[in-house]
């Protein structure tokens, strides 16, 4: 034993919650979707029985509104399913798109202020959203939308902010807002 100590283990980024928006966020592109559908397809069983003419454009008409409806259906699901956000030991994540995958992150160092927006319809349902501000700007950083319990999400984060340990862990690490991955 020489009396040197081994260099220490940079600390490592860990997994605190990960969740998407819920699908009570989009439950008028739903219902609309699903309206449009059943329109469509009623329309064209009463043409195919003779209870409207079967022409063209009646066929047109109940196909055209059957697609519309599964489009509103499909756009949503993406928009839900394709939205993630995660909190870390290090950072709030919003993560959005499709093919080109936009992640806005925030440091915990960074976090001044944690609001909660919640409409009459969603406290029933205990959703809402969680906006995060930075020091300096006065929109929101990261807004966590239509996310179950806001205000648990609002406790873990201030919990984080005030339990951020020194030196910085990752301070190695570029402070850009919007990344890539």
């Amino acid at each position: 034993m020489s009396g040197t100590r081994a260099p220490e283990k940079p600390q490592q980024e860990h997994l605190i919650a990960k969740f998407t928006q819920k699908r009570d966020s989009a439950l008028v592109f739903y219902l609309f979707g699903i309206l449009l559908f059943f329109l469509g397809w009623l329309f064209m069983i009463l043409s195919s029985i003779g209870y409207v003419t079967a022409t063209f454009e009646a066929w047109y008409i109940g196909l055209w509104s059957m697609t519309l409806g599964s489009l509103a259906i499909l756009w949503a699901e993406i928009r839900r399913r394709y939205t993630l956000y995660a909190i870390t030991s290090w950072t709030v994540r919003a993560r959005k798109g499709y093919l080109n995958h936009v992640t806005t992150r925030v440091f915990l160092d960074e976090i001044t202020e944690v609001n909660i927006l919640v409409d009459a319809e969603e406290r029933i349902v205990d959703q809402g959203d969680v906006e995060i501000f930075v020091a300096g700007e006065t929109t929101p950083a990261v807004v966590l939308m239509s996310v179950d319990n806001p205000r648990g999400i609002k406790e873990i984060i201030i919990s984080l902010t005030k339990t951020i340990p020194e030196p910085l862990p990752w301070a190695h690490i570029e402070r850009s807002r919007i990344v890539t991955y």
